[in-house]
């Protein structure tokens, strides 16, 4: 067997197969066993006809099982030492218009290609790096929301009015203003007076009684954010209150702190909050710089990835997107008809999202590769204990499940992904950290999560 392999300059490689005759006839001896099932001889059962009395009887039919066992035989071989490394098995188109069993044959074949990373000068990137420093009213604001959560709820006598602060009990039904109400009543609760609440919407419930059912239309602001979908818009609601309580909050003093968590007063309940808010701020604004860094990486950086690759990611992306939602999934065609776009233009737009992921993706590999980062044995072992623990499962029944679903090589990758991601926030030049307030972080974020 000879083979020659040239290098395109799309991430595919073409390869050249030539095949000797003896080559090719222990494929036909694969094709005839493969096939001796099949074939009647008399005075024999199925399959147990002598080998030769087969190969009489099929000749050149298995030419084409002959040729896929040849060609099978030879990538098993070529596929570890081939040149540039295959990301898949190629498909091969055969040159001899007729197949000559006394000369061989010769096959071509086309391979997507492992992608080719250029690194960019990662160490020398700079980004800005953050840290939280929350205010009083940073502290206050989560106090208060332990302080609704000990919320002592005290049930109205009936014929009291509802008042602001009250936790009210309702079946409702709802409908856009031109349209006629449902059948069906809803049943929810509402708390009067909170800062969520559409402004103007309470003053129809104020007053109200136990037991009251209140028709009324009600004009949402133009710009609601709690529910953009209703911003602008009129309903129609009718309202049944079923029950009502007075909230009865607790003083935020030492004596909540205690109830709370245990505290052993009000001041180590702040810095119980204060570090809370710190970890998980900070942890959001570490993978807010990460962004930051990765985009500079790709940037800077120089990628070869195979065009194959990069539409079944953006396929990918786009399927992603319905499970993220719980959504039945469709076709991309189907998806582009509903939002009005040309299907090229979908996929365009999905794979340039892809293409993001496997830029991402393949940094890290290529980073790994040249810093010699790799995950121990122990440290696997460890990432799956914490795994088997978070699960609530036994270790060893855990492992076996894991690899069962065929899960294992994915746990690994990501955490090998976790160590490059280590390595890389370590290496980068870091500037700062800049004190960011909560309400300023918070901004940054949104920002970062609107450009993505």
């Amino acid at each position: 067997m000879e083979y020659k392999v040239k290098k395109n300059n799309n991430a595919t490689a073409e390869l050249t197969i030539h095949f000797t005759a003896e080559e090719l006839e222990k494929g036909f001896d694969k094709a005839y066993l493969q096939n001796k099932d099949k074939v009647k001889v008399p005075g024999f059962r199925p399959g147990k006809a002598p080998l030769e009395r087969i190969k009489k009887i099929l000749g050149d039919s298995v030419t084409e099982d002959a040729i896929n066992h040849t060609l099978n035989d030879a990538i098993i071989e070529l596929f570890p030492k081939l040149d540039p490394k295959p990301f898949r098995i190629p498909r091969f188109n055969i040159q001899d218009e007729k197949l000559d069993r006394s000369k061989g044959f010769s096959a071509v074949g086309v391979y997507d290609t492992f992608p080719e990373v250029t690194l960019p000068k990662y160490k020398k990137i700079k980004v800005d790096t953050y840290e939280i420093k929350p205010s009083d009213a940073d502290i206050q604001k989560e106090l208060e929301i332990i302080q609704n959560s000990l919320a002592r709820n005290v049930l109205k006598e009936e014929g009291e009015d509802l008042q602001t602060g009250n936790l009210i009990e309702m079946k409702y039904r709802f409908c856009p203003a031109e349209e006629e109400l449902p059948e069906e009543k809803l049943t929810g609760k509402y708390k009067i007076g909170q800062k969520e609440n559409p402004p103007g919407f309470d003053e129809n419930l104020i007053a109200m009684k136990v037991g009251d059912t209140k028709a009324f239309d009600f004009t949402y602001p133009a710009e609601f954010p709690q529910a953009p979908e209703s911003a602008g818009k009129t309903y129609k609601y009718e309202i049944t209150v079923t029950a009502a309580y007075n909230v009865n909050l607790p003083a935020i003093d030492d004596d909540m702190a205690s109830e709370y968590d245990g505290s052993e007063n009000l001041a180590e309940l702040k810095n119980k909050i204060q570090d809370r808010i710190v970890a998980a701020k900070n942890e959001e604004l570490k993978t807010f710089t990460f962004t930051d860094i990765y985009a500079k990486m790709v940037e800077e950086g120089k990628f070869v990835i195979p065009e194959n690759l990069i539409k079944e990611e953006g396929e990918h992306v786009f399927q992603t997107m319905f499970q993220q939602y719980n959504l039945p999934p469709i076709s991309m065609k189907e998806y582009s008809e509903k939002i009005g776009a040309p299907l090229e233009e979908t996929q365009k737009k999905f794979q340039e999202m892809g293409l993001k992921r496997l830029q991402g993706y393949f940094l890290r590999l290529k980073i790994a590769e040249e810093e010699k980062i790799q995950v121990t044995p122990e440290e696997f072992q460890e990432k799956m204990k914490v795994m088997a623990e978070s699960f609530g499962e036994d270790f060893d029944k855990f492992l076996k499940r894991m690899e069962k679903e065929e899960r294992i090589p994915a746990i690994q990758d990501n955490l090998l992904m976790e160590k490059v991601d280590n390595f890389v926030y370590e290496s980068v030049e870091k500037k700062g950290p800049k004190s960011l307030s909560l309400e300023e972080s918070d901004k940054l974020l949104k920002r970062e999560n609107q450009a993505a």
